[in-house]
């Protein structure tokens, strides 16, 4: 059984860096069109996403910060607060911890 929990662990840090990638993209993205919903929208799905398989394979430290991150997003979605490069600055730095809490767990 533990064998199969790390095949499972391993295939969810390896689809968690995908969504960290393609989350950095977005950001590199937003920082050059900070009015792109689409964009937004690929933002807030990507942590939306790593939040749930986080939440389901134990890293309860990521989908907590998931969490957070996927709320800035809906409030930028829903026109409550705008992209700027202060949270362009705080959410790329989160995307550093994240990656390391993905092995530190």
């Amino acid at each position: 059984m533990d064998d199969i929990i790390q095949k499972f662990r391993a295939k969810f840090i390896e689809e968690a860096q995908s969504l960290l990638n393609s989350y950095e993209s977005d950001l590199l993205e937003l920082e050059k069109n900070p009015e792109n919903t689409t964009i937004i929208e690929s933002a807030f799905r990507n942590m939306h996403t790593l939040k749930g398989t986080s939440g389901m394979y134990g890293f309860e430290f990521i989908a907590e910060l998931t969490h957070k991150l996927e709320s800035i997003f809906e409030a930028i979605r829903d026109n409550k607060i705008e992209f700027n490069k202060e949270l362009f600055d705080i959410t790329f730095s989160v995307i550093d911890h994240l990656r390391k809490l993905l092995f530190d767990e």
